[in-house]
């Protein structure tokens, strides 16, 4: 916390991170007197110079104010989360994790904090801290009833476990979460569970499952959905994997109008090339190959180009574009190599050393 907030602001940030937690850890009967007026002066010296913006400023006083009287009118937690949210937000990950943990301190039957502290410790990459954090909302949640805390901490324990590549594991997490959002009307959860289970019935090309979690999806992710995009891609890949080429085209059309990234962007494309190349429609194949190579372009010589021409080649050749395969083949296999990434390079090497169909007898 001190580096990540030099000077005045991190011993105060600090101070009142360990004031707190103190607070938490001393049984109620004992908390009376712990704090009183203990360098009252300092602290009002602090909080006037100490630089944080005012959001911070205000629930750090809430939190001084609680430990100082020796009792929490419910604003502890809120008031440890906001610190949390701002300092994740300037990527003080420490501080936003010790923060997040101070709120599931002051009020450690509550599955609220317990979630967030969860959900914070994987999107800063901390698995070990987030699984048990995780599992604990879900026992607190499960014990008293907040079934929506219930369904976001499955979702997110399963998400933990998608990333890691345990896709047993999260499949069963996902499941589970559909059961209970079906049982207690959890709309968020019941739409974010089917779109994760379809996307390891994709990865493990389990057709059948993609094509069920598949069937309504589009209409659970309104226009307005930052994730509509994501999943819309997902639904095409079903589509052209059942030959519906021209459904899965327009289904790749509505997510490039979406709100999605670049990465997404040259998939959908991608995907776009396999459409047209399936329906023999070769001028939409052209056009899209060429808007897929400018977005590339953008990535500079990268590994990261490198893999989304492979990708763009192997839906090619998937169509019989062997020219446009190998031409972006090459491509990537250049990069690969000016990156030293070795295992990318055999990637490309054993593409180009693919098997080929004769050519049609003219």
């Amino acid at each position: 916390m001190l580096a990540e907030y030099p000077g005045e602001a991190g011993l105060l940030v600090w101070q009142c991170y360990r004031d707190v937690l103190l607070w938490a850890g001393t049984p109620p009967e004992l908390r009376v007197g712990l704090f009183r007026h203990a360098g009252a002066a300092r602290r009002r010296e602090l909080l006037a110079f100490c630089g944080l913006d005012p959001e911070t400023v205000r629930a750090v006083r809430t939190l001084q104010r609680a430990v100082r009287r020796s009792s929490d009118d419910g604003s502890m937690a809120s008031a440890a989360l906001s610190i949390a949210a701002a300092a994740e937000r300037v990527g003080a990950a420490a501080t936003a994790l010790g923060y997040a943990q101070v709120a599931a301190a002051a009020v450690p039957t509550a599955a609220g904090p317990a979630l967030v502290v969860g959900q914070l410790a994987a999107r800063l990459g901390h698995s070990a801290v987030a699984e048990p954090w995780l599992r604990r909302a879900i026992a607190l949640a499960r014990r008293s009833g907040e079934w929506e805390c219930y369904g976001a901490a499955l979702i997110a324990l399963g998400q933990l476990r998608e990333g890691a590549g345990r896709l047993r594991g999260a499949r069963l997490e996902f499941r589970t979460a559909l059961r209970q959002a079906r049982r207690r009307g959890l709309y968020e959860t019941r739409r974010e569970a089917l779109a994760a289970l379809l996307r390891i019935a994709l990865r493990e090309e389990d057709q059948p499952d993609a094509e069920r979690y598949a069937r309504g999806i589009p209409r659970m992710y309104g226009h307005d959905h930052p994730e509509r995009g994501k999943v819309l891609l997902d639904v095409a890949e079903v589509e052209l994997r059942r030959q519906r080429h021209a459904h899965a085209a327009a289904l790749l059309h509505q997510a490039l109008r979406s709100r999605i990234g670049t990465d997404e962007q040259v998939r959908a494309l991608t995907m776009i090339v396999r459409a047209a190349g399936g329906a023999g429609d070769r001028d939409l194949l052209g056009a899209t190959w060429q808007r897929g190579l400018g977005l590339i372009d953008s990535y500079g010589s990268t590994p990261a180009a490198a893999r989304l021409l492979l990708a763009l080649a192997r839906a090619s050749a998937e169509v019989m574009e062997d020219a446009r395969a190998d031409g972006a083949a090459r491509q990537a296999l250049r990069m690969a190599l000016d990156s030293e990434d070795s295992s990318l390079s055999a990637e490309c090497r054993a593409f180009l050393a693919r098997p080929r169909l004769p050519p049609i007898a003219g």
